[in-house]
């Protein structure tokens, strides 16, 4: 009988995003390739204003901000991040090259060890539909 060797797999590039090609139904303008990238953060209730604001001193020029509130009794988490009631989403499409300055600012006031109890991650955005 032959040993068989365990190969283990190396992962080169985990965040290399594949490109995305929809197709246009009639009605759709065009297709744009952006280089943007969506900022969302989760904060305690209250302080989504100091994030847009802070964002917005850094270069933003909006955001949408949701309110968030649990359904379930038991806890659940996300990124160890607990999801809970009385929690606001922002989110904000920015260009890749103004994300990092905003997200520090961002987590300077809004860390999960503030009041805040926040977090923050950027996702890219690899086609806008105009």
């Amino acid at each position: 009988m032959k040993e068989e060797k365990k190969q283990s797999l190396k992962v080169e590039n985990v965040s290399k995003v594949l490109p995305f090609s929809p197709k246009l139904e009639s009605g759709l303008d065009s297709v744009i390739d952006t280089k943007h990238n969506l900022i969302i953060s989760v904060v305690k209730k209250g302080y989504a204003y100091k994030v847009v604001k802070v964002a917005n001193e850094n270069g933003a020029s909006g955001a949408f901000i949701v309110n968030g509130r649990g359904t379930s009794k038991e806890k659940k988490s996300f990124f160890g991040f607990e999801v809970a009631p009385e929690n606001e989403m922002v989110m904000m499409v920015v260009n890749q090259e103004m994300a990092y300055p905003i997200v520090k600012s961002i987590y300077a006031i809004a860390d999960f060890k503030s009041h805040a109890k926040g977090i923050v991650f950027v996702l890219p955005i690899a086609t806008l539909l105009d």
